[in-house]
């Protein structure tokens, strides 16, 4: 390493102990004339040198904490590296104002000079290295080797949404000033922007401003800032995310659409895709122009009672996350119809999609409100971010509830309007985010109530969001999930015992099609059912197999034989394998026949047995008698 990355690395070392102090943290730079890819390789060679953000390996357990707060104020935590081990915000004080920081396992909340006045680091690359995010009103790009504004616009604000995963592209939006405002005439006509931007004010022709509008832009290290080209009829574009290799963006376009009734003008949304600087709309859930049909025929759905007028039908559909490979898009689809809904207050679907290409949008939220569950009514959900794949989604979903309900969930009210993260997943639907924690992964979350998961790392492994400490404090907060006991250890208390096989068969025949299934239920293949095969699965894990109790009810009897008897053969399952071997042979009934009679584990206090339990036991002697003579006999 040269002198000079040597000597950053000693004042990143010195800047670290800073940190952990709690004194302010300067940002290491480097010259100006410094090519971009120098200040990279240093930039990581820094970070691999101390663990200041994410290189350095920890042990990978399962943990939920709190990632602080400044002494009069709050934090937010925006975005996390692809492996989760570094996570970027801003401290918020009481008085106003933001600080971004950097939060990793060695350094804690550490807070650098990312740029002037208030700052907020909104994004970082999957490296670890690069951060994206907004001071004042420009963004930037930094990393521990130095950081740089990107290229004003004059008068204008410019914003950083996401940053690719080699950190040499930022997205994001820019709001012109003076602001350009774009139009809508009294007839269904779209005026491309060029045209729209020369009108202001409410013109003799009847065209009146409505809005202003913003601009997508793409920045890389090579061809500086660049707008996206925009979609026609569209005023409004922004940039969302980007994927890993910083190829595809995501972003959404906004239009003004007129109804007919009840007579007035409304703004939808609809995503983008711009890949290799082409825009293509990605439309929304429903195909509103059968919806508009079936409205004037009376052959919609029973639950609407619809006017028919035409155009009384809007969609937005806004898209907030992209995968890592580009393939999976995420967000909200608000569908609106001006109708009596006979079953809510709400004439509105408010839900969260997801979006593959060749698949199209489906929705990700297929929560049933029951008529006779009149504690809960549901108005909505979204998805915030994705997994690399494009397996895992999270998000936040609200509900109405009592206040009795309220008491008993990890999740942040707003009088009786509840919002509660959510994951989901392909096999078992959207689950309520605090009970994955818990019964999926033994996660102990105190009195922590869980507001809103904002990034998840590329495998799905971590996750982060805001919430109310125990304090009642807003603060950011970072889960691991790793489950640390053995598995099979539904009740996560270190072992695999008849405890965890009772509560499996007690949920046996437990769907996700009806309701949430989690790890503890007994679902220990993640397949969203507790049935046979996870029977099987404990079967194999139960801890007193090495003492001949093959069914774990806690007793070496007849029954256990037939287990041994059903699976003799089988390799590599567990299933009876008393003596671990990996296959089920005469080896394993010796392990039986020497513990026969035993009361390995009880689930309540050991009983004297009753006379049929003896009849049993009799029996169970004359059948070992039978197959030691015949064992002798081979």
């Amino acid at each position: 390493m040269s002198f000079k990355t040597n000597c950053l690395s000693a004042l990143l070392t010195a800047a670290c102990a800073t940190s952990l102090a709690g004194g302010p943290i300067p940002a290491v730079d480097l010259p100006s004339v410094v090519p971009d890819s120098v200040r990279d390789r240093v930039a990581r060679e820094l970070a691999s040198t101390r663990d200041t953000l994410s290189w350095a390996v920890h042990p990978f357990r399962g943990e939920f904490h709190g990632l602080g707060n400044p002494a009069a104020g709050s934090s937010r935590a925006h975005d996390l590296s692809a492996n989760g081990r570094v996570v970027v915000g801003a401290d918020r004080g009481d008085l106003g104002g933001s600080q971004a920081f950097v939060w990793s396992p060695w350094t804690g909340r550490a807070h650098y000079d990312m740029g002037p006045g208030d700052t907020v680091a909104t994004a970082i690359s999957a490296d670890g290295v690069n951060v994206a995010g907004n001071a004042g009103n420009n963004a930037f790009r930094w990393s521990l080797a130095g950081g740089e504004s990107l290229p004003p616009v004059l008068g204008s604000q410019r914003d950083a949404a996401a940053i690719s995963g080699n950190g040499g592209v930022v997205v994001g939006s820019i709001t012109p000033d003076p602001p350009e405002f774009y139009p809508w005439i009294d007839t269904p006509i779209f005026l491309n922007s060029d045209d729209a931007a020369t009108f202001g004010g409410i013109e003799s022709t009847g065209v009146v401003q409505v809005a202003q509008g913003k601009n997508a832009y793409r920045w890389s290290k090579t061809t500086s800032s660049q707008q996206l080209p925009p979609q026609p009829t569209y005023f409004n574009h922004t940039a969302a995310d980007v994927s890993a290799d910083g190829e595809t963006v995501l972003g959404n376009g906004g239009r003004l659409y007129y109804l007919s009734f009840p007579g007035s003008l409304t703004q939808t949304v609809e995503p983008i895709l711009w890949r290799n600087n082409e825009p293509s709309l990605l439309g929304g859930l429903y195909d509103l122009d059968s919806l508009v049909a079936d409205d004037l025929s009376g052959s919609g759905s029973s639950d609407w009672v619809v006017y028919p007028i035409t155009n009384s039908v809007t969609q937005s559909t806004t898209a907030t996350a992209i995968s890592a490979d580009g393939t999976t898009v995420v967000g909200n689809n608000l569908f609106s119809r001006f109708s009596f809904f006979t079953d809510a207050f709400f004439p509105t679907k408010n839900e969260a999609v997801l979006w593959r290409e060749g698949t199209g949008w489906i929705s990700l939220d297929s929560r049933v409100r029951l008529a006779d569950d009149l504690n809960r009514f549901l108005p909505g959900s979204s998805a915030t971010d994705v997994s690399g794949d494009g397996s895992i989604v999270i998000g936040r979903s609200q509900e109405y509830v009592t206040s009795q309900v309220i008491a008993n969930i990890g999740a942040v009210s707003f009088g009786n309007l509840v919002e509660t993260p959510f994951l989901w997943d392909e096999q078992r639907g959207m689950r309520d985010l605090a009970e994955v924690f818990q019964f999926d992964y033994g996660l102990d979350l105190g009195d922590w109530r869980l507001g809103e998961a904002t990034a998840i790392s590329d495998d799905g492994s971590t996750i982060i969001g805001n919430g109310t400490n125990p304090a009642g404090e807003q603060e950011a907060w970072r889960a691991v999930l790793n489950r640390e006991t053995p598995d099979g250890d539904l009740d996560f208390d270190g072992d695999v015992d008849q405890h965890d096989y009772a509560a499996l068969k007690a949920n046996l025949g437990l769907s996700s099609e009806s309701s949430a299934v989690y790890y503890a239920d007994g679902d220990l293949n993640a397949d969203g059912l507790v049935d046979a095969a996870d029977s099987m699965a404990m079967l194999g894990l139960y801890e007193h197999r090495d003492r001949g109790d093959f069914n774990a009810d806690g007793l070496v009897d007849l029954i256990d034989y037939t287990v041994w008897r059903d699976h003799f053969g089988e390799i590599a399952r567990g299933v009876a394998d008393g003596n671990g071997d990996g296959r089920v042979d005469h080896a394993d009934l010796a392990v039986w026949r020497a513990n026969f009679g035993d009361a390995v584990a009880t689930l309540v206090a050991h009983q004297t047995p009753e006379p049929t339990s003896l009849v049993g036991g009799v029996l169970g002697l004359l059948i070992m008698a039978a197959i030691g003579r015949r064992d002798s006999g081979r």
